[in-house]
């Protein structure tokens, strides 16, 4: 099976997002709000308003949003995460801490393949 792709972006800029500022700042963090402001256009002061979408962007990113994991590119993907904050990776958590002395004799044969990353 393909490997998850993980990123370790400091905030979700999805989660808890409400368009409504002043509700965010009850639920967000300031430091979540800036950080999700400059780089996803999220949880920006109201008076601010965000940049317009230029014509010539090579990508849509509301075209196919509702499906974006089956029906997007990669190059989209990666694109319009880092432009518009949309389709970006999920986030994982990494699995249990791993005892790399049991069957360190026999580990090739013995450890599974997420231990021996």
């Amino acid at each position: 099976a393909p490997v998850p792709f993980t990123t370790s972006l400091p905030f979700d800029c999805n989660e808890g997002f409400k368009d409504c500022y002043k509700c965010l700042l009850r639920r967000w963090s300031s430091a979540k709000r800036t950080w999700c402001c400059s780089h996803a256009r999220r949880g920006c002061p109201e008076e601010v308003a965000p940049p317009q979408q230029i014509a010539s962007a090579p990508f849509d990113c509301n075209a196919g949003f509702s499906k974006w994991q089956e029906g997007w590119s990669i190059r989209k993907k990666a694109w319009c995460c880092q432009h518009a904050g949309k389709g970006c990776p999920l986030v994982t958590t990494p699995g249990p801490p791993q005892d790399c002395a049991a069957a360190s004799n026999n580990w090739r044969a013995a450890w599974t393949p997420e231990k021996k990353k």
